[in-house]
This record gives C-alpha cells, structure tokens and sequence, in this order.
C-alpha cells in the first residue's frame, strides 16, 4: 500500500509498496478515506514527540470498513467509521480507575505505533464510532473536539463566563465555538489577521498582538476572565496571561510544550486559582460526532488548505503556510 513513513525525524517518505496490516481476529481494517494533519504529526517530524521511527504517523482520520476479524460481529464491510486512536491496556491501575487515557502501557495509533497516514489502517473494534452519513472530512475533527469537549467538560465553564482562548489553529477555534455555544463570552487572543477573522465571523471577541501589546492586554482583562485556556504550548506566552485571572479562575492546559513555567505561588493560595490539564480522551467521540452531524459547530471553515500524502510530506517538511489552520488530505488508492 501507499503511505508516508518518518523514517527518522525530518526524514518523511512517500513508500508505494509498504506492508498492508494484518488485522487479528479482534481487529478491524480501514480504508482511510481522509486524515487531518495534527500539531503532534509536526512535533512527530521534528523528532519533539517520541522516536517510534519507522512510523506511519496520523491519527484524526476516517474512512470504510474494508475487512474485520472473525471475531467481530457489531462492525461489517462497508460501514462508514473513525476510530479512537489510543488503546488502553484495560488491567493496569489508571484503566482499573477509569482514567483510560492515563494507561502505562497504551498504544496509540499514528504515534507510537503505524497510524493512517496510508491507504489502510488497522485499529481494534472496541475503538470503532460509526459516523453514518457524516461528510470524511468533518469526520476527521471527531478526534480534536473530543479532546476539546473532555477539557471544557474539565473546566466546569458555565453560561455567562468570560473566557481567554490562547491560540488561533484547530483546536484554538474548537474550543472557542464550544465555548460560545455554552454561552460564554469567549475572546480569542492570536496575531494572524485571517484566523482571527474566522473567529469573528463566529462570533468570538479577537485581540490581535500585532496591533495590542499582551500588557496592555493584561490589564485590560485583568482579574476580569474566569478560564484560560492554552490552545499553543508556549509556556512563556501562557505565563504572562495568568493575572487576568479572577478569583477562582481556572487555567486549561491544552497545549503541548516540554517547556517551564512560573506562577506567583501567593497567587494560586489566595486567589484559589486552578491549574487543570487535560491530556487526550477516550470516550467523548460519539459526542463529538454528534455535533458536527447536528452543525453545532462550523468545522469545514477551518480546512484551509487540501491535498494528498505528498502535500502532507512537503507540509511536514516545509514552512508552515501563515494562514494553515486544518488541512484535510484525500487518500486515494
């Protein structure tokens, strides 16, 4: 089959004749029909998120059922699907707790183990979420806004609050258009003229930081925003938007960084401040799902650019286009 393979970091090939997967009897095989690229598939790249190399990566993908193992009954050939890309052992402690998304021995589809970026792609059928008549390409959010809903689930956001998002890619605007369909009053902090346009266009409040310094931003906002939440993974950046904070507020800790970061340690006793960080999900897809096929939330705005497995190498392994929020690749056999 045809797939993109890091053969190291900042080594991405096209492979005509990689090895199909071999599916177990538990296992089902898809066609992946489209996949999004994700910010982890750029940290895959650069070597920054593990080194399982050789590695199919992708993970927010959807497609047809192609083949299932003969121990499955509930998934058939045919059938229009996405799938949870981690799988969680189900015996150690975390998994025990319920807390699936913390498993000590989970595997993950597209980052420590072949992922589908590739005409097929294997997954269990426990992780199986039909999509039905839902568009391949609206599919492939199910994976970044399950993410999102788990962490405003954690945040405990409520009708009326004023919220702080960090961030203007993917999941910058998912949890914008979440949030303001909770009925908050969601402001968006970027410098990008066009992302910040899309999210006007939805309604959501932008301070642009080529135009605003992020001090002038602070002490517009300051002790006035009940969450923040980091949707970019820049600690320093993050750092500096804690005052705004009120009393009780909470911090939302979205973004991927292996980077440092510093509180008023005073701040966080006396204001009750909360930190919460949120990491993957395991069960919040059929949510998700639910409401792209309801249009709760405009997700086709965001695919700014298209393309196929070679555009997603040149991706990879080029600039990022300023304007990128999502792009969706078509896989074709």
């Amino acid at each position: 089959m045809k797939a993109l393979v890091l053969k190291d970091k900042f080594n991405a090939v096209i492979d005509e004749h990689f090895p199909m997967p071999e599916i177990n009897d538990n296992e089902v095989l898809i066609r992946v029909e489209a996949i999004g690229v994700c910010g982890t598939d750029f940290k895959l790249y650069r070597g920054e998120y593990g080194d399982a190399y050789p590695l199919i990566p992708g993970h927010e993908f959807a497609g047809i059922v192609q083949e299932t193992g003969r121990s499955v009954q509930v998934v058939k050939p045919g059938q229009r699907v996405t799938a949870v890309h981690t799988v969680p052992c189900g015996y150690c402690t975390y998994c025990l707790e319920g807390q699936h998304n913390q498993c000590i021995n989970r595997t993950a589809a597209g980052i420590l183990n072949h992922g589908a970026f590739a005409e097929y792609v294997k997954v269990p059928v426990a992780n199986i979420v039909p999509i039905g008549d839902l568009s391949f390409k609206k599919a492939t959010f199910a994976e970044p806004l399950s993410c999102v809903i788990r962490a405003v689930e954690r945040s405990r956001a409520k009708l009326g609050e004023k919220v702080l998002v960090l961030g203007t890619g993917t999941t910058g605007h998912l949890f914008a258009q979440v949030l303001k369909g909770l009925g908050c009053t969601v402001y968006m902090l970027g410098r990008n003229p066009f992302k910040l346009k899309i999210a006007q266009d939805q309604g959501i409040h932008t301070l642009n930081t080529t135009e605003l310094a992020a001090e002038a931003v602070v002490a517009d906002l300051l002790e006035q925003v009940d969450i923040v939440v980091d949707a970019i993974g820049q600690p320093q950046l993050v750092e500096k938007f804690v005052p705004v904070l009120k009393k009780g507020g909470r911090l939302i800790v979205f973004g991927v960084s292996q980077g440092q970061i510093s509180f008023n340690y005073f701040d966080i006793y006396r204001k009750e401040l909360q930190i919460i960080g949120t990491f993957a999900q395991q069960e919040k897809f059929p949510q998700a799902i639910a409401i792209l096929k309801n249009n709760a939330i405009d997700a086709e705005t965001l695919i700014t650019h298209e393309g196929g497995l070679e555009e997603v190498r040149d991706l990879l392994s080029g600039e990022k286009p300023s304007e990128l929020i999502k792009f969706v690749a078509a896989i074709k056999e």
